[in-house]
């Protein structure tokens, strides 16, 4: 749901830094835009989420270091400024790729959307 700003879960699995939740709201990638970035906390402790990956089925939650365990009831919270920056751009693309299938039969399969960097100029 993209309007979830925050949510409660279990952790099924660990791999180090990378950890599996039964429910999640954090968006992953590689599905059109960068993946939600935000937290997760058990109790007190937070642990940064620096990617939301999708693998298989499965969305995995790259954080910034161990110390989830099998079993533990935490709660995420996505960075909800940084998600509501994509959300008219990701909105956008939808709608272009409606018109263009019905004005011309193409279908459009994948597009990428990302924040604007700048390119660096002479130094």
């Amino acid at each position: 749901m993209p309007i979830l700003r925050e949510f409660e879960a279990t952790v099924e699995k660990t791999d180090g830094c990378r950890v599996l939740l039964d429910v999640t709201a954090f968006y992953p990638r590689p599905v059109g835009q960068p993946s939600d970035l935000g937290v997760i906390r058990k109790g007190e402790t937070g642990y940064q989420v620096s990617c939301a990956e999708l693998a298989g089925e499965e969305i995995r939650h790259i954080l910034d270091r161990e110390g989830l365990s099998p079993g533990d009831r935490v709660r995420g919270q996505i960075d909800w400024e940084r998600r509501y920056r994509f959300m008219p751009s990701r909105t956008a693309c939808h709608i272009l790729s409606a018109v263009i299938f019905w004005k011309t039969g193409a279908r459009i399969t994948g597009n990428q959307i990302d924040l604007f960097r700048p390119a660096a100029g002479p130094t």
